[in-house]
């Protein structure tokens, strides 16, 4: 029988979960992780990690395999035995209002699976005010007691005393000190978006020099448009449009008619380190 370790990775909706998880995916290490998660969507993976997919995995080149909730928590875990040998370390994403005792249980249950650590993401802007809310105040506070580690997210949003006094209310709440680690906004940029309608490139010469002519203010460009000057013009061909660390690539687009074709540039904020953003 295998034995794996599980990482819970808890947290209110928009402590950042995802973001964290993207950048174990893309910074593995040489470790091979499987992630259970809620959504593939929201992670969000670059098209040029992926080695293969089907309904609910997602396999990536470097190893590391996601599996979806979508199919049940059962067939998720049953993705993962299925390839034991071929993982390091399970990450669990639990939902920002999963009750972390259930959870933990769950895990518990599984055979060939050793709960490891949980670790907690919170919001330092709003952990305090979370906590008294009268709908999610207990839920938020159950998050605190059960973490093994506490990693604050947005502590540049507030001052070097308010992060003191922070470190002091953790302390109290959970009654003994907390492992806090900090994940600052270097790592969680700001990025806008601008999306770029399928028209704007009449031909395929105009769209490349625009891709060559992009700096590293971008961080990412993927799409589908078609042009005017196609080498056949009587099939109604689209192309999918990649970009990332300036290399690009234009492909024939395989599948149906897009539903919404264009062009979407995602940019990191001036002085952004350039990593996944999960709200994407």
């Amino acid at each position: 029988m295998f034995e794996l370790p599980v990482s819970i990775i808890g947290g209110y909706l928009g402590s950042g979960k995802t973001t964290w998880i993207n950048q174990r995916l893309k910074e593995n290490r040489a470790v091979r992780y499987a992630v259970i998660v809620n959504d593939f969507g929201e992670l969000n993976i670059d098209a040029q990690l992926i080695d293969s997919v089907d309904q609910l995995t997602i396999t990536l080149e470097n190893g590391c395999v996601c599996c979806s909730l979508a199919g049940g928590v059962d067939q998720a875990v049953q993705a993962i035995t299925n390839i034991a040998d071929a993982i390091d370390w399970v990450l669990l994403e639990a939902s920002g209002v999963a009750d972390p005792t259930r959870v933990k249980a769950q895990v518990q249950s599984w055979p060939g699976f050793t709960l490891h650590d949980t670790l907690t993401l919170i919001d330092a802007t709003r952990i305090q005010k979370l906590t008294k809310d009268k709908y999610v105040g207990k839920h938020i506070q159950k998050q605190l007691m059960e973490a093994d580690e506490i990693l604050l997210t947005k502590t540049d949003l507030i001052s070097g005393a308010d992060r003191s006094k922070l470190d002091d209310w953790l302390c109290q709440q959970r009654g003994r000190p907390s492992i806090v680690a900090t994940l600052t906004k270097t790592q969680l940029p700001e990025f806008s978006t601008e999306r770029i309608d399928s028209a704007t490139f009449r031909d395929r010469q105009s769209l490349e020099s625009w891709l060559d002519a992009l700096d590293d203010t971008t961080s990412r460009v993927k799409g589908l448009v078609k042009f005017n000057d196609s080498p056949d013009p009587s099939k109604d061909q689209w192309f999918v449009i990649q970009w990332v660390d300036r290399k690009w690539t234009i492909t024939e687009h395989q599948g149906p008619e897009p539903s919404k074709p264009g062009i979407v540039r995602i940019m990191a904020a001036p002085n952004s380190q350039s990593v996944p953003d999960s709200r994407l």
